[in-house]
């Protein structure tokens, strides 16, 4: 009947309504090559299903954290409102240059922003288990493409150490920039604030994959995370402070040898850390 063919046509609206949020609230949960990949391979109504096989060790990834040094005391004597306005302000801009430098941001917590490049932006190498064929998709040390996670996607080919030392480059570009927006354009804009940046930078393997049911997030783990965390603790205020890694896949800078740091037993004492001056 009439009836009937105009409820039929309004629950298929509704799926539809449905389907376009669903796709809508993954888009700014996921990385956007993910997302593809799961679009394609599955239903929208489906695309839940199997995210434990999306688990990959991607190789050469570069790590930056980022801490505002002294925000928390700025906060202490600040309105919350203009703290939180100041700190948006702060990491928006940071977000504006981020994907000039193919960095992907993993978090940003309180005063701590940190990002990846290699893992599902820049240059992609990883272990890689496709979902549809339960095989493996890539090894270590095969090619893909520049710039994708997808290991079928045509494009530039380069070698493993040239996909490296690209993820350590752009890495490296957006800490510049960053501490280039924080220490001028940052400052120009609020005269008020004195801010300054911490930052620690490593390369290395990680496992990234996505955690959460209601609030899906895409995480890495792995040493390298760790290590560019510590990294940022204990560098120098408006300086770079990088792993021997780092500095041998950006030769040419004047980096700045420094003594070794962290407590015995740690993974820093086994790390050469170096510092770059801005």
């Amino acid at each position: 009947s009439a009836l009937q063919n105009q409820r039929n046509a309004l629950e298929a609206d509704a799926r539809c309504i449905s389907g376009n949020m669903e796709k809508k609230h993954l888009e700014g949960l996921l990385p956007a090559s993910m997302l593809k990949t799961l679009l394609r391979q599955y239903k929208v109504n489906n695309v839940w299903r199997g995210l434990d096989a999306y688990a990959q060790r991607n190789h050469g990834v570069s790590i930056l954290h980022t801490a505002i040094d002294g925000f928390t005391d700025y906060c202490s004597r600040t309105e919350p409102y203009v703290a939180m306005f100041h700190l948006h302000d702060l990491f928006e801009r940071f977000d504006r240059v981020r994907e000039e430098h193919n960095a992907y941001r993993l978090e940003a917590d309180g005063a701590s922003y940190v990002c990846a490049v290699g893992a599902t932006t820049g240059q992609v190498y990883r272990d890689n288990v496709d979902p549809a064929s339960d095989c493996r998709a890539l090894v270590p040390g095969d090619e893909v493409s520049s710039g994708s996670s997808d290991p079928h996607a045509g494009g530039h080919r380069s070698s493993p150490g040239a996909a490296y030392t690209a993820n350590a480059i752009d890495a490296l570009g957006f800490a510049e920039a960053v501490m280039q927006i924080a220490h001028s354009k940052f400052t120009q804009a609020y005269p008020q604030l004195d801010l300054s940046l911490r930052m620690g930078l490593h390369a290395g393997s990680c496992m990234g994959g996505i955690v959460g049911v209601k609030h899906l997030k895409y995480v890495l783990s792995g040493s390298p995370v760790e290590i560019a965390r510590e990294l940022m603790q204990t560098g120098v205020r408006g300086t770079i402070h990088a792993s021997e890694t780092v500095v041998k896949l950006t030769a040419g800078l004047p980096w700045e040898e420094r003594e070794r740091l962290g407590q015995e037993g740690s993974s820093m004492q086994q790390v050469k850390t170096f510092c770059l001056w801005l």
